[in-house]
This record gives C-alpha cells, structure tokens and sequence, in this order.
C-alpha cells in the first residue's frame, strides 16, 4: 500500500507540474475523456479534464491518470500498454494496476483507502486511448469494473 501512496504522489505532482520541469514537452491535447462504471452503473465521466502522465528515459508514458480536484476523484491506470491492441494483466505483484480514491467511490472504499482493480486486463485500444476491465473485492463481494482514459496527449508515447 505503501507504493500506490508514492505512485498516487507521484500523479498529482505530474498534474501539478509546473513549466520549469526538465521533461521534454508532450504535444498535443493535454485535456482527457474517461468514464468509469462499476457493475455496469457509471460511475464518473468527464470529457474535459486534465491528464497526468509519468513518462520514462524514453519519453513512453509509463501511467496516466485524471483527477477532479472539485469531486476529489482520481483514477490511475500503472505500468499501461504502449503498443497498439497490447493487452496487459492487472496484477498487483507486478504495479500494473488501476487506483479509484475519492468521494464518488466512497461506497467502496474502506476506511478511505484506495480501491485497487488487480484483477483483469487493461489494453491499448488506440494510440490515445487506454480502457480496462476488472475486478476488485469489497466487503467480501466481487464488483466487475470498467473505464478507459482517452487524451490526444497519450499519442505517440
């Protein structure tokens, strides 16, 4: 748990960043689309909302993820696919790995942790879009997930 706080950190600097940083620019439309639904109810969308990416050495971005600072919602997709139609486990062994946290989850959060969807894929659908399908337990009760991130700023990395 101690890892998804140092990545969950790291998001909200990459969203904050500010222009002095020495990462080279991302071209593009820096704003995203998602949507997220729990048992087939959605949960959250927006189609207007700034992207967060970590990106290596290589300029490949290595994770995004959306925050809505006024809902306080975030979700973070890790270690996500960069080749077109590369599908990936969410495992959390290996960080690759979905975290809701925020109020518009709360109903599935305990004691304010983060929800974490190990279970299932996440696939490169488009060069600027990452979706996913998954699981994560809550109260003993297994709930299916399923969203994506969509963002002109994810192509070509």
């Amino acid at each position: 748990m101690k890892k998804l706080l140092v990545v969950f950190v790291l998001s909200l600097s990459i969203i904050s960043c500010s222009s002095d940083d020495d990462n080279p620019p991302v071209e593009g439309n820096l704003n995203a689309s998602y949507e997220l639904k729990i048992g087939g109810t959605l949960i959250s969308s927006n189609n207007d909302i700034p992207l967060g990416m970590l990106l290596d050495a290589n300029s490949v971005a290595t994770q995004v993820s959306v925050l809505e600072r006024e809902n306080a919602f975030m979700m973070l997709f890790t270690q996500i696919p960069t080749s077109l139609g590369e599908i990936k486990q969410l495992d959390n062994d290996d960080d690759v790995l979905i975290a809701l946290t925020g109020s518009k989850i709360a109903d599935y959060q305990e004691n304010g942790e983060a929800v974490v969807i190990d279970a299932g894929t996440m696939t490169r659908d488009a060069n600027d879009k990452v979706s996913f399908t998954g699981t994560f337990v809550y109260n003993g009760i297994t709930f299916t997930t399923t969203g994506f991130i969509k963002s002109d700023g994810m192509k070509n990395h």
